[in-house]
């Protein structure tokens, strides 16, 4: 019939797609977050970073501190947190930490660089992806400290 040869889809493309397929899976699990410092503690508390996160692309995050059942003070755990996702955190180094998301069997490696404002006080994070990678900023969401208003009777 002389028609021109087409791809081996069954035996050469398929198999070529699949194996690239599960190399770049193994490397997001890994992540590309910047080469990790040894022994550069965090600034503030693990309880200081708790708290309502937002970014009006993404929506909702919290970071939740679960107190550990060791007595020290620092010994508690965060864990990044959203509607359909909660995973422990790990300290990488300084102010950064990271999380694998987890969504069915993909597995991301990301970096929450937590950012303070001038007094120190954390004020937001930056989601760090890949070090080439624009950040992804959510600002913390204001804390109520009192929502009563004092009526005076008359």
């Amino acid at each position: 019939m002389d028609l021109p040869r087409t791809r081996d889809w069954l035996f050469k493309a398929s198999l070529t797609y699949t194996a690239s397929f599960y190399t770049m899976t193994e490397n997001d699990e890994k992540g590309s977050l910047p080469p990790k410092i040894e022994n550069r503690p965090p600034g503030h508390p693990p309880k200081d970073y708790a708290g309502e996160y937002i970014n009006l692309t993404h929506g909702n995050v919290s970071i939740v501190y679960e107190e550990s059942e060791k007595k020290d003070k620092e010994a508690g755990e965060l864990y990044y947190r959203t509607e359909a996702f909660y995973e422990k955190m790990g300290h990488y180094h300084y102010e950064m930490f990271s999380v694998v998301w987890r969504k069915f069997a993909y597995r991301k490696k990301l970096g929450l660089r937590f950012l303070t404002d001038a007094d120190g006080e954390v004020n937001g994070f930056a989601l760090v992806v890949a070090p080439t990678d624009d950040e992804v900023i959510f600002k913390r969401k204001a804390v109520v400290v009192s929502s009563s208003i004092a009526v005076k009777e008359e």
